[in-house]
């Protein structure tokens, strides 16, 4: 070969390396703790009483959650296990999730608190995807915000969609559902009545 066509290969080669590992990088926005944080300082402030402290857990999907969850998500979710954070006031269970739900190619991240069965707060916390990035904006994010599913199974406060982030958005719906329904299923594990 000559040095010419060796050079160009050499270049096609960097080039789709380069061209391939683009969108493996997360956009980050917040981490587990800073969540944690942002929930218990806005729950200390609202509390008379005790502060409030969150214990760290995991919950292992056993094969009757994962029946529940392969039926709420359309597939059994990915992971044997599932962190979250939890606490009680008063009598009530406060909680929060960490999940992970495919977009259209890659994980997005979200961090959802629940408590008195609705969802309190969601946010983002990493986007891997290429195109949906939308759902990260506050504005977007607010939508789920002291939000709660009837009795049918829908959000009671609709949400709006994105155009061109469908699938993030409906990712982020899912996650949301499936929160609420892991809080319900520890408040029913802990015998807390809600």
């Amino acid at each position: 070969m000559t040095i010419m066509k060796t050079a160009y290969l050499n270049l096609a080669l960097i080039s789709l390396l380069l061209f391939n590992c683009q969108g493996l990088s997360a956009k980050t926005y917040l981490s587990q703790d800073e969540f944690v944080y942002h929930v218990t300082e806005q729950l200390n402030r609202n509390q008379t009483n005790q502060p409030v402290v969150f214990n760290k857990k995991a919950l292992w999907l056993k094969s009757d959650l994962q029946k529940q969850i392969k039926i709420l998500l359309g597939h059994p979710y990915p992971k044997i296990r599932i962190t979250y954070r939890w606490s009680k006031i008063d009598t009530r269970l406060v909680s929060i999730w960490f999940l992970d739900e495919i977009g259209k190619e890659r994980p997005i991240s979200f961090a959802i608190w629940v408590q008195d069965n609705k969802v309190q707060q969601m946010r983002v916390l990493a986007f891997r995807e290429s195109r949906g990035g939308e759902i990260a904006m506050p504005a977007f994010e607010q939508q789920f915000d002291a939000n709660f599913l009837n009795q049918d199974g829908f959000f009671d406060n609709q949400i709006d969609g994105i155009t061109g982030a469908t699938l993030s958005v409906r990712a982020m719906k899912k996650m949301a559902k499936l929160a609420i329904m892991l809080h319900q299923w520890q408040a029913k594990k802990e015998k807390i009545i809600e």
